[in-house]
Parts: C-alpha cells; structure tokens; sequence
C-alpha cells in the first residue's frame, strides 16, 4: 500500500516518461514476488519431509564417520583435499590431516599409486565411476584393496577405498579349489549334468569321450538313451527322471563298436524357474572294470592252482592267499588277521623269518628253496619247492609273494628210487650169495642121500638101515623143500601162483599142522595148538594157508632150542588173525625190518634158503591180508598174519 500511494505521489511530480520507467519497476517486482512465493511453497513441502534432503543433511556426518570404506576427496590432479571419513577407516599410515594437501603418490607405494592415479584420471575424462584393484602392506600383511572413483563436479572426484583381502582369499581359494576340482573331475573322468524334467534336456560339465560324432554339451534325453546299451536304458531313465535319487546305477555306452562302462548317481532335484531339474554327476570306469575283470581272472587263476600262493609284508603279515593254501593253513582264520610266522605248520617263527628275509634281501630279491612243512599234531609232512620274489613299493609297502609247489610226491619217489637203487644192488649181492649159498644147500643133503644111500647097502641089521633111511627121508624133505621153495618164489615173480578157492576149515588145517610138527621140535621144546575145536569156516586156498602156517612153525622149530611155542588164531570183526610165538633167540631191532626180504638169513650156520618168509609175505598179501613180527632178542619172536573172513 505504501508502495501505491509513493508511486501516486511520484505520478505527480514527475514526468511521462518517469511514470513509465516506475510502471516496467512494478512489473519486474511482481515477478519477483511471485518467485518468492514458490520458493517458500518448495521450503514448506521441503519442511513437511523430515526424510528428505534435510535429513540426509542432517545426518551427513554421522553416516560417513559410520561407513568402513575410506572416503577421500581428491582434485584431479590427485592432491588429497581432505579425508572426509573417519579417522579409523585410514589405513595409509598418514593422519587425515596430514595428508590434507598432498598427492597421493607421497601417501602410497609407486606401484599403488600407478593404479589408483590412472582410474582417477579415467573418471575425470569420462566423468563415470571406475573400479580399479591395488594392494598394501598393513601392519605387516599383505591386503587388497577396491577403490571405486566417483565424480563429484569438473575440479574434484570421491575415492572411496574398501579392504577386500577377505574376499579377495576367498575368491582365489575357491577358484583353486574349483581348477582342482576341475583336474579331479578329468583325472577321474568325472562330469556333472543336469537335466531339465520340463524340456526333456540333458546339460553335461563336459563332452562325453569316445564319443567322435557328438561335441554338444546338451543332449535330448532321448538321444542320450540312443547310446545306451538297451538293457540299461529304462533304469538311467528312471534316474534322469529323479525317480532313483541318492544310489549309484552302473550302465554301459556304446561307443564307436566298443563297450564303455559308466556310473552315474543323482545328487539333488529341485525347482528352477518354475521347471523341475534333477542334478547328479557320471564317472568313466571302464579302466576301473578293466581292471577288476583282470583281477578276478587272476584271482580265479591263482585260486585253481595247485600250487600254494601267498603274499604278506616285511612284518610277515599276510595281504593275500590264494584257495590251495588257505585250505592247507588258514581253514578257519581270515588272511589280514594272520601272519606267516604265527602258521606252525610253515615253522618259520619271528626270528626264523626275519633270516629268511634278509637272504632274501641279500639275494637281489629273489629266492629258491627247499621247505619242509609238518604240522605238530600230525604225522604228515610235506616238502615244497619254494620260489620267492619281493616287490618294492614305497607307496602300498613292500611285498614278498610265495609260489609254493608241493614236491612231496617227487621227493617220495626219488627217495624209493634210490632205496630201489639200493635195494637192486643189495638184491643182487643177495643173488649171488644166493647162488653161493644154493650150491652149499643143495650139496649137503644130496651128499647126505648119496652117502647114506651107500651105506644102506652096506648096513648088517635092521637098526642101521632105520637110521640110514631115516637120514635120506629128511635131507630128501629138505631138498624138496628147497626146491619149492625156489619155484614159489619163481611163480610168485612171474605172476603164475594160482589160488583155488575152496571152503575150508580153519581149525581142521591148524591141527593137522600140529600133528604133523609136535615130533620136530627139539628136546626140552613143547609145541601147543591154542584152540579149542570149534566150527570155523573161510573161503581160501588151503594149500597156501597151510604153506603159510607151516612155513613159520618151520622157522620157530629151527630158531627155538628151548621152552616152548604156541599157535593159534583168533576171530577178530573182519578178519582172521593168526599168530606163532616161540621163546627162541629172537631177532634183533636193526633186522626186523629185513626179516620179510628176499634171500636174507639171520644165521647162516642154520639150514634155509633166506626165501620162506617172502614167500609167505606174498602169499598173504595175494590173500588180502597182511604180516608183521613182534620180537624181543634172547626173548623170542611172535609172527602175525591176518586173511579177511
């Protein structure tokens, strides 16, 4: 109003062209008035908004003092204008005041400072925000740092410089534990794949090898199934489709003509996007079933021979064993819980091993030897050729595997070879002592027939030609006993000795013999026959039985100059067993062995061909039975002889 009423009152003393000039005042007044009212209007809302600019204004400090980053202003030249977050986000070694003012290459190492000063001047020709990495020592340790450059107007740009060694660790060690995982996957021939239930799609981490004709990496199921061998296509469908999680399925691909065995085993399924996927992972094991088929042959090998197959440690621990010698050793035990000088059978206790080892060692590795193994609560023993080799390994250990090889057979026969040897060459100084022996035997009682033959003629009573005829009657039995016996044992050899069978009493043949024997014997000797008559009844050749039984009467009336002999025999379950005792002179130990061998006497001042015996011994066994001796010298002798019922 006092504005109107001055411009009234000018209108009055001034002139036209005044009045204008207040007229266009009033104008740009009005103008100004009405910005003014918007610039209040703007305040008012500004008021009304406490979230706002004004807050943010508000509250500026206290959020740069609460960030971690280091914040600093910097011109564009790099000159430090001031460090605007707090002071403990510093980690230049320089207070904030100090560095006020200074360019940063008099803050930070040359090499740091190259690659913080080219993002700074970055920002300031493209006037956008860069990032840029560099690293600090910090107290000692090595740390990596981001700084993130903004531009603030044409003079000044904000750095704002954040510690990532944490992050920076975990990004390097993941992604060498990925390029690990990476080289496993490729040494194991392993891929991940996933598979998208909605479009049916295969994803692989890698190509299938073997595979020349496909390079994708996404498959249709479909397709996939194509290389799999047709029995095992609906159970990796089954898989794929998430309907077999958390086992492992074996199938086989077919690649190229050839046969590649897989495994593969669904680790998760979930929802992606809205589409159900199945994840698992696949392995090539085809090396890996290779080599167990090589195995099992091995195994199946090693377990078919006869030969005794066995590996075990330094410590004489055993590793492995093959069927032949676990029967033989470990019937009842587990091979990893035993070791080799635990076997007694094997006789190598702790100290006896660790000799055997060190030749062992001191021979290249490589040993042949004889073994001899018996087993304490057996009389059976058994030689092996043993054939050892070790195997260094300084990963699994060292090894030393056994072949052994049951000679005992070999050695048994070499042994009756030579024993045969010695038997030949004793045989044939028997023969020809034999023949020496023949010619004296058959002389004496001829020269006894032929002198006492003479004499006969000459005889003058009745008495003397008792005598003289008594003499040739028992040099012509024992002439004729000589020459039995010499055509037995030529029957015998020949496979000629014939058996007629016939039913025959046992006790009728017995008695006869003693009938005929009691009267042999020599003065101050008694002849007994042990049994009673009693009905016993056998199907045998009674000639032979009755050679047999005579024949050893004969032997104990030669040898028994005083008490007594006895004879008999004796129903046993399955067999006859016979037996002659006499209190003679007996035999000694060192030749009872022999007693039962061709041509041999044990007295050479008594008459005999050294040929009963044998001949009885054959006769016997042709029957199925068998003879021994028990005898005790100075004591007497008791012969054994058993036929079958």
């Amino acid at each position: 109003m006092f504005l109107i009423l001055k411009i009234m009152n000018f209108e009055e003393n001034t002139s036209e062209e005044s009045v204008q000039g207040m007229k266009q005042e009033i104008a740009r007044l009005h103008k100004e008035n009405e910005w003014l009212k918007k610039q209040l209007e703007a305040v008012r809302k500004e008021l009304k908004a406490p979230q706002g600019g004004l807050f943010r204004q508000k509250y500026a400090i206290q959020i740069l003092d609460s960030l971690p980053d280091m914040l600093t202003v910097f011109d564009k030249e790099g000159y430090v204008v001031e460090l605007v977050s707090n002071e403990i986000t510093n980690h230049v070694g320089m207070s904030g005041n100090k560095m006020t003012g200074k360019n940063m290459k008099e803050i930070i190492p040359e090499e740091a400072y190259c690659k913080v000063f080219d993002n700074l001047r970055k920002v300031v020709q493209t006037h956008k925000s860069s990032i840029a990495h560099h690293e600090l020592w910090v107290e000692g340790e090595k740390h990596y740092f981001e700084n993130r450059v903004f531009p603030l107007d044409e003079n000044y740009v904000l750095c704002l410089c954040r510690d990532v060694t944490n992050e920076s660790t975990s990004k390097k060690e993941l992604e060498l534990a990925n390029r690990r995982m990476r080289l496993a996957e490729e040494i194991a021939m392993l891929r991940h794949w996933h598979y998208n239930v909605t479009t049916g799609y295969i994803s692989l981490s890698s190509s299938i090898p073997y595979i020349e004709e496909v390079e994708s990496l996404k498959w249709q199921l479909e397709d996939f199934l194509k290389i799999i061998y047709p029995d095992d296509r609906e159970m990796v469908r089954l898989l794929f489709t998430g309907k077999m999680n958390n086992e492992f399925i074996k199938y086989r691909l077919l690649c190229n003509g050839s046969v590649r065995y897989m495994q593969t085993k669904a680790i998760s399924s979930h929802t992606h996007t809205g589409k159900k996927v199945v994840e698992g992972c696949m392995q090539d094991i085809t090396s890996l079933v290779q080599s167990y088929h090589q195995l099992e042959l091995l195994r199946n090998a090693f377990n078919k021979l006869s030969d005794k197959v066995v590996a075990c440690r330094l410590d004489a621990s055993l590793i492995y064993a093959n069927q032949s010698f676990k029967k033989e050793y470990l019937p009842d035990q587990l091979v990893e819980n035993s070791k080799i000088s635990d076997i007694s059978a094997l006789r190598c206790p702790e100290p006896e091993w660790k000799r055997l080892l060190e030749r062992i060692v001191s021979n290249g590795g490589h040993m042949s030897y004889q073994f001899v193994s018996k087993y304490p609560d057996r009389e059976s023993r058994k030689t092996y050729q043993v054939m050892a080799d070790m195997m260094v390994d300084r990963i699994y250990g060292d090894t030393i595997w056994f072949i052994m090889r049951d000679i005992t057979p070999l050695v048994k026969a070499k042994d009756e070879l030579i024993e045969a040897r010695i038997r030949a060459e004793q045989a044939d100084k028997l023969k020809t002592a034999f023949l020496a022996n023949m010619s004296h035997e058959i002389r004496t009682p001829l020269n006894a027939i032929v002198g006492f033959s003479n004499l006969m003629t000459l005889g003058t009573s009745e008495e003397e030609h008792h005598l003289y005829a008594d003499i040739i009657n028992r040099n012509t039995n024992i002439l004729l006993q000589l020459i039995n016996d010499i055509l037995d044992l030529a029957k015998i050899e020949a496979g000629t000795l014939e058996f007629v069978e016939e039913e025959i009493d046992i006790y009728e043949i017995c008695h006869n013999i003693y009938e005929m024997q009691k009267d042999k014997v020599h003065d101050g000797v008694s002849l007994y026959f042990d049994n009673i008559k009693e009905e016993l009844h056998v199907k045998r050749d009674p000639n032979r039985l009755y050679q047999v039984i005579n024949n050893l009467i004969s032997n104990a009336i030669k040898f028994t100059e005083t008490g007594e002999i006895r004879f008999g025999y004796v129903r046993e379950k399955e067999h006859i067993l016979f037996y002659v005792k006499d209190t003679g002179r007996g035999i000694a130990k060192e030749h009872i062995q022999s007693v039962f061998e061709r041509f041999v006497k044990l007295n050479s001042f008594i008459q005999g061909t050294g040929l009963g015996l044998p001949i009885c011994k054959m006769i016997v066994e042709k029957m199925g039975g068998v003879i021994y001796v028990e005898s005790e010298e100075g004591k007497g002798t008791t012969f054994y002889f058993t036929i079958p019922v």
